[in-house]
């Protein structure tokens, strides 16, 4: 019963992050469709609130999907001694851990009209 409901949640998981990805596509895919705005040496895109509703849908199913990876998955580091006692395999797994969350908060300032190019 326990690895049953262990596949689930790894299901659950990998399906949180597929329908993160395709609600990132379709909000790329409404920011390319906004006009884009010609100031007088630069060429701007104006933001699209339904592109910026379905990037923080996806930035949301995605960071719901990485909490429960990491409540489900144990991770049970407490100290740095923990960490030092650990197998290198497992420092490997804290580390990766570690950069998908940096990974993660580095994707914030989408929301703010981007220079296409400078002329």
């Amino acid at each position: 019963m326990a690895k049953l409901i262990k596949i689930l949640a790894g299901l659950l998981i990998v399906s949180l992050d597929m329908v993160a990805g395709i609600l990132g596509y379709k909000a790329e895919a409404a920011q390319n469709q906004k006009k884009h705005l010609a100031l007088w040496l630069m060429e701007c895109d104006m933001p699209s609130h339904e592109a910026f509703v379905l990037g923080l849908a996806a930035a949301t199913l995605l960071g719901i999907a990485h909490v429960l990876a990491n409540l489900l998955g144990g991770c049970s580091v407490c100290s740095t001694d923990d960490i030092r006692k650990a197998t290198p395999i497992k420092q490997l797994s804290i580390a990766c851990l570690v950069f998908t969350w940096i990974g993660d908060a580095g994707d914030w300032d989408k929301g703010k009209p981007q220079v296409k190019y400078f002329v």
